[in-house]
């Protein structure tokens, strides 16, 4: 059956408009979800009409109004130091049809009627549309998916009967392969030992890779290598390791994947026997961890910390990429003996991100009891080389083996992979396959040398700094950006668990909320779980959300003062103009100015940073104190008393600051009752101007 007019103006979208990016596709897109009318129609539209008003023009207005649309076009990269390196393929392109166009142009103004001359205008600027939506952000001719690879437009009959006649995983790449190239059905299958991880793509892989000859390691660094790979490109692999017939072919093989199998951590001892002996379940082999390379029983006491079984595979990754064995052990005690919920909590969310991001995938309930010989029979797990930055959209080996392949070396590398954890996993993935995909050598010398320089600023070959530079996951960075700490999640499932929100809420809806709060895949995601919350009366951005927010500084005070986004903003600028703050401690400056302050923190700490770089903090930085006064209220009698009593803002602040500190809160009422009919007293106000100077 055809598809449907909208499935087709989907497809639209999602192959052709999204991946050429630029305003004209956002314009185009926004003003589709605005007015839910499709994309191919309002673009349609904007065709139909710039045709006619530039067919009915004179030829100096036309020609102006093509050069212009054109120009449009490429100048919103060009003019951007970091989106013109990033699509320098495309607007090299670009320019060079955009020259020619001209030039045809030009001549014709002078030389054809002015009829002919603005058809070709029109014919000149349709084309350099044409040109550009065709071609991706990195100027590559947009290959639209086909359809039959998801099956969506086959019958149900013949999914199920291309299903049915599977009969091994070589069937499934190719019709035309003969049947005397595919392992035969009716051979004695080999049982996978317990300590072989599974292939995602191909389940019977063991079996068929150890009847052409390949030994367990190998295979086991096989079926690693094919579980980073797309499916597609794990069956090719796979179709050629098992038809192999040359014994030196299969011995370097076996050399080359063993090596790898045991550079991720695999161990050739199996623990299907122990397991068999002892008459334990299937539980061991199923919740899989990393081993330690410092740290015998790592998972047994980050486990009684009270971390979950993904961020303890996290930690143990981090643990092993530590050159040093006493800076590892450090590290680990300081894990090992947390006692606070919230940084349990907060390291649970991070190392679980990068967990995930290695291909971790193991259960998440494994028995303490188990841990021990838990490692025997772990998964391993892509972890990527130790002068490489962990890479999150890309496994890190899978990014780094593929990239190195291709001809570039480690300092490019490694800025390619920080490059690409700074941008959303579609251009990231975009620009990973110009990278790999690259065969001109004048390209490759030039981003060794663009992307090396990176990578050197950013601290290679220390993995560290370069993790510091990539800014950690980018659910994390999004959820940074916009103010969102780790505690306000779980204060959010607190209140959705709650009986006053079972009939506001779906426990699908609850689900799917919470899940984009910990790992938001974009901000557009993430802004629309906040204004579902706003709907429902949950405001996550409000200061009670924030972690540490109502707690004591330890000197008396408490913790209800936050710096607005504009300020922060505006001394993290002012540090850069001062030149004297390196990226880290400006990042550091970032993330310490998002958390909640006490006044006197606030006096003695961000005032005088903010004197020292030259910056103005603003006003209205005097908290809700200790009765937790709303903020509403504060706000809507600070104008009232600042025209009664007639101060300055900063008087007022410091006023503001002062009642609502007072010991007793109906205190605090009576004074703001007497501020609001009579205004302060001389006394008062003389005591409020000789305060800390807040500028």
């Amino acid at each position: 059956m055809p598809r449907d007019l909208g499935e087709r103006a989907q497809d639209f979208r999602e192959q052709w408009l999204a991946p050429f990016g630029g305003w004209l596709s956002e314009l185009i897109m926004t003003l589709s979800d605005l007015t839910g009318i499709w994309d191919i129609i309002i673009l349609s539209g904007v065709f139909v009409g710039s045709w006619i008003i530039m067919r009915t023009s004179p030829m100096e207005i036309s020609l102006i109004l093509g050069f212009a649309f054109d120009l449009a076009i490429p100048l919103q990269y060009q003019n951007d130091e970091e989106l013109s390196s990033r699509h320098e393929v495309h607007l090299q392109n670009y320019w060079r049809t955009f020259m020619i166009g001209c030039i045809v142009e030009g001549v014709s103004f002078f030389l054809l009627h002015p009829d002919l001359f603005t058809l070709i205008v029109c014919v000149k600027t349709t084309f350099m549309l044409v040109i550009w939506l065709s071609k991706d952000q990195e100027g590559l001719q947009i290959k639209p998916r086909r359809s039959s690879k998801s099956g969506r437009n086959e019958p149900p009959n013949s999914r199920s009967r291309s299903r049915s006649h599977r009969s091994s995983p070589s069937d499934s790449s190719g019709d035309s392969e003969s049947d005397s190239s595919r392992p035969s059905r009716r051979s004695s299958s080999s049982k996978t030992p317990s300590n072989i991880p599974p292939c995602k793509h191909i389940p019977d892989s063991y079996k068929y890779l150890k009847r052409a000859g390949y030994e367990d390691p190998a295979i086991a660094g096989m079926n690693l290598t094919m579980n980073q790979a797309d499916e597609d490109k794990a069956k090719k692999m796979f179709d050629g390791w098992t038809r192999e017939r040359d014994p030196k072919n299969i011995a370097r093989r076996n050399k080359e994947y063993a090596e790898r199998a045991k550079k991720a951590g695999w161990k050739p001892t199996s623990s299907s026997n122990s397991n068999r002996q002892s008459g334990s379940n299937a539980a061991s082999t199923s919740s899989q961890m990393p081993q330690s390379k410092y740290v015998s029983d790592a998972y047994k006491y980050l486990k009684r910390a009270g971390y979950d079984d993904p961020a303890i595979a996290g930690m143990i990754l981090s643990l092993n990429q530590i050159g040093d064995k006493d800076k590892a052990e450090k590290q680990f005690k300081s894990w090992a003996r947390e006692k606070d919920p919230k940084h349990i909590e907060r390291r649970n969310i991070q190392y679980a991100g990068r967990a995930k991001q290695a291909g971790w995938n193991g259960s998440s309930s494994q028995p303490q009891s188990q841990a021990g010989a838990g490692d025997s029979g772990s998964k391993t797990i892509d972890d990527g080389p130790s002068n490489m930055p962990i890479s999150y959209h890309i496994p890190t080996s899978k990014a780094y083996q593929a990239l190195k392949k291709a001809g570039y070396e480690e300092p490019a590398i490694a800025g390619m992979i920080i490059g690409m954890n700074g941008s959303e996993e579609k251009q990231a993935l975009q620009n990973y396959k110009i990278w790999t995909e690259e065969k001109d050598p004048k390209q490759i010398k030039r981003r060794n040398q663009q992307h090396g320089e990176r990578g050197k600023q950013a601290g290679f070959p220390d993995k560290n700094k370069m993790n510091a530079a990539s800014g950690g996951p980018p659910s994390e960075r999004i959820k940074t950006k916009l103010g969102i700490s780790v505690g306000s999640v779980k204060k959010v499932e607190n209140i959705l668990n709650s009986k006053d929100f079972k009939k506001k809420i779906t426990s699908e809806e609850k689900k799917k909320i919470l899940d984009i709060l910990k790992n938001p895949k974009s901000e557009k995601e993430i802004m629309q779980v906040i204004n579902k919350l706003i709907s429902l009366g949950i405001n996550i951005k409000q200061p009670e959300f924030q972690d540490g927010w109502g707690s004591s500084d330890g000197k008396g005070g408490y913790r209800d003062i936050l710096i607005r986004d504009n300020d922060r903003n505006m001394l993290i600028r002012s540090m850069g103009k001062k030149g004297q703050f390196s990226k880290e401690e400006m990042m550091k400056w970032d993330k310490y100015l998002r958390q909640p302050f006490s006044r006197r923190e606030l006096e003695e700490t961000v005032i005088p940073f903010a004197k020292r770089i030259d910056a103005y903090i603003g006003e209205g930085y005097h908290g809700t104190g200790p009765h937790r006064f709303r903020d509403e209220w504060l706000q809507s009698i600070k104008p009232r008393i600042k025209e009664r009593s007639n101060i300055s803002t900063a008087v007022l602040d410091q006023a503001i600051l002062y009642v609502v500190n007072m010991k007793d809160p109906k205190e605090t009422q009576s004074t703001v009752d007497r501020w609001l009919k009579q205004g302060m007293t001389k006394e008062e106000i003389q005591q409020f101007s000789k305060q800390v100077d807040w500028a």
